[in-house]
């Protein structure tokens, strides 16, 4: 779906424009769905980030930094997730698996 521009503040303390969203798109990271409209924005090597927004909508969260898990109520369901437990730079805590769209595909833009 067409947005009009709306400026977005990115964790650098920069902005980018935002101009297309996925209404109710479903996401599925280690076997866990959720769903959640996704505004589209040039993420560089990331194919998605998790905005406040939604982590305040799963409250209460509990994190281990050191370990790389985040355990949260979702639905009926309790849900932990295991980041890479690598020594490399990337702070990543999991990684995406699949995202979808239940938008008609002409609204849906191309990546």
């Amino acid at each position: 779906m067409l947005l009009p521009p709306v400026s977005v503040r990115v964790a650098d303390g920069g902005s980018v424009d935002c101009t297309a969203k996925l209404p109710d798109a479903e996401w599925v990271v280690q076997g866990h769905r959720f769903h959640s409209t996704l505004r589209i924005l040039p993420l560089g090597s990331y194919d998605m980030i998790i905005e406040m927004d939604w982590l305040e909508a799963i409250y209460p969260i509990k994190v281990d930094w050191k370990s790389r898990w985040m355990s949260f109520p979702y639905s009926r369901h309790h849900v932990v997730l295991q980041g890479e437990l690598s020594d490399d730079s990337q702070p990543a805590l999991c990684q995406l698996l699949h995202i979808s769209s239940n938008a008609p595909s002409a609204e849906q833009p191309i990546f």
